[in-house]
């Protein structure tokens, strides 16, 4: 008779399969090394380049002032301590660790920041830099994993282990802040409550349409902590292109060519200037053409999933 343990370990590669691509594993010395170095140098940009309001205005009109919008963790509010600089250096460093992490080339690490999601990130001062920094050094910056999980939830799907670190953070942070969910979960509500009358044509989301499509992708995902946000954004609630930044990495995982094409496609939504809002929607090409790249990968791999 199956053991209680035989099975739990069965349950477990069946819904949590050990990743076909495994990240490079990397000292905490050379962790630090690699983001010290790499905020520092790219905190010369706000240095020299600083928020006027036009360039880094969600920074300079939200985020700087310590103004939490209802549908943000509370302890969005001390991002404000970092400053321009510090933010547009640690965004940065967040995608070249997790590059780094993908064992990618110098050249290959150059080419995300030629995409439109980092760009428009670091021209909006936005955080997805900094979700993606934590993501890069679970469990110990969920906080900052935390910050934006639009996308970065469904990396915590990748084992058992991260769900639990994900489940005691959430009971901490309502343990000092209280039941702050339910603002998150009542976005809508919280939205037309804040900009009445507004309209948000880069809001790209397919929820709930893209439902019975997400379940099929995460089901074919599973153990990629790229593919598994990839599936995601076709379900989260909330998307914007630049939230596209914590996936950008995947594209030092395919070939050459097609991740020059990939950012180039990445461009595409800018096209609404010309053919309407529909237009946006052109975003959803670049992460079903990355999930697909990745998928075909990993079946020529040989990697057998049940």
């Amino acid at each position: 008779m199956e053991s209680l343990r035989q099975k739990y370990t069965r349950w477990q590669f069946l819904f949590f399969p050990p990743a076909f691509e495994p990240l490079r594993p990397v000292p905490l010395t050379t962790y630090l090394l690699i983001v010290a170095v790499s905020a520092g140098l790219f905190a010369v940009i706000g240095l020299f380049v600083p928020a006027d309001g036009f360039l880094g205005y969600d920074w300079y009109h939200y985020y700087s002032r310590g103004i939490r919008e209802p549908f943000y963790p509370p302890w969005l509010v001390y991002v404000q301590w970092l400053t321009w600089p510090g933010l547009v250096g640690l965004n940065c460093a967040g995608l070249v660790m997790a590059l780094y992490q993908r064992r990618a080339s110098p050249v290959r690490m150059a080419l995300p920041f030629l995409s439109l999601p980092a760009l428009w990130l670091l021209f909006l001062g936005q955080l997805d830099g900094l979700v993606l920094l934590g993501l890069t050094g679970l469990p110990w910056l969920i906080p900052l994993a935390s910050l934006k999980p639009q996308l970065s939830f469904f990396a915590f799907l990748t084992h058992p282990r991260r769900l639990v670190w994900l489940g005691v953070w959430v009971g901490l942070s309502i343990a000092v802040w209280g039941f702050w969910l339910t603002d998150m979960f009542s976005y809508d509500r919280q939205w037309q409550a804040l900009y009445t009358g507004a309209t948000q044509p880069q809001n790209i989301s397919l929820w709930p349409w893209g439902v019975p499509l997400a379940l099929v992708l995460l089901w074919h995902s599973r153990g990629d902590v790229d593919m598994l946000m990839l599936a995601g954004s076709f379900v989260t609630p909330h998307l914007m292109p630049y939230n596209y930044v914590v996936v950008l990495p995947a594209l030092a995982r395919i070939p050459f060519w097609l991740a020059c094409l990939l950012v180039a496609i990445s461009w595409l939504p800018l096209s609404a200037n010309w053919v309407g809002d529909w237009g946006w929607q052109l975003g959803h090409l670049f992460a079903g053409t990355l999930w697909l790249a990745l998928y075909t990968k990993r079946r020529r791999g040989a990697v057998c999933l049940p």
